[in-house]
């Protein structure tokens, strides 16, 4: 559609997000449609993406606010249980910047329950699960400095304007998020764990962050699994 296409000029972003672009595309994406709901995620996420282009700060924040105000969080959220790869990856991609805007949209997120959604990515593949380790690596980082340095917690005028989103699985601590890692039988922790053992570096790096600042016993298990890996590796090349 047209409002799809606008929605990847960086110049039409603003208008349209001031114009309640972020609610109509937050219905089509809810659509029964299973076309419908790919193309609306993916708007969204351009939309997200776009917004992101512009120079000034605050208004990356505040296209930010307005989209998740609009609507478009709980689309991205149910999109994570999509059987469609494609429809995932823009989830991915709308959840990792609203993660990125800043350490407070990060709470937001996580208050508001990405964590469960997030824990269903980490199955995915390629650029679904990159995002999906990049998101959690913001939010971890977001809520471990927020409980360090006590921060003022999240008024509830400022959760009340997310629009759409049942608080499930909320999140506001380092612990709270192990805790949703460890559902599903603890796959989503064993997934990360095993992407700190052997994903590619960067990948790693990030996966090795978030344990250390969520469990760090859980990275103390990865560390050891490496070194005895790279003196089994040195012993064969003997």
């Amino acid at each position: 559609s047209a409002l799809c296409a606008m929605a990847l000029q960086p110049s039409c972003v603003t208008a349209l997000i001031e114009a309640g672009a972020g609610k109509v595309l937050s219905s089509l994406a809810s659509s029964s449609d299973p076309e419908l709901r790919q193309e609306g995620c993916k708007a969204l996420a351009d939309l997200l993406e776009s917004s992101g282009g512009t120079t000034l700060a605050d208004d990356q924040l505040r296209m930010a606010d307005q989209l998740l105000n609009q609507g478009a969080l709980p689309v991205f959220f149910a999109a994570c249980y999509s059987p469609d790869r494609v429809t995932q990856l823009h989830a991915s991609r709308g959840i990792l910047h609203f993660a990125s805007t800043s350490p407070v949209h990060a709470r937001i997120i996580a208050r508001k329950g990405a964590a469960r959604p997030l824990c269903a990515l980490l199955h995915g593949r390629e650029h679904v699960l990159t995002n999906a380790i990049h998101a959690l690596y913001e939010i971890s980082h977001a809520v471990a400095h927020a409980s360090s340095h006590k921060e003022p917690g999240l008024t509830k005028n400022r959760l009340a304007k997310v629009r759409g989103v049942l608080e499930v699985g909320v999140v506001g601590t380092p612990k709270e998020l192990w805790v949703r890692l460890n559902d599903d039988e603890g796959r989503p922790a064993a997934k990360l764990m095993a992407v700190a053992r052997s994903g590619d570096f960067e990948l790693r790096e990030k996966a090795q962050s978030i344990l250390r600042l969520l469990k760090p016993d859980a990275l103390g298990l990865v560390e050891d699994d490496l070194h005895d890996t790279g003196k089994a590796a040195v012993a064969h090349d003997k």
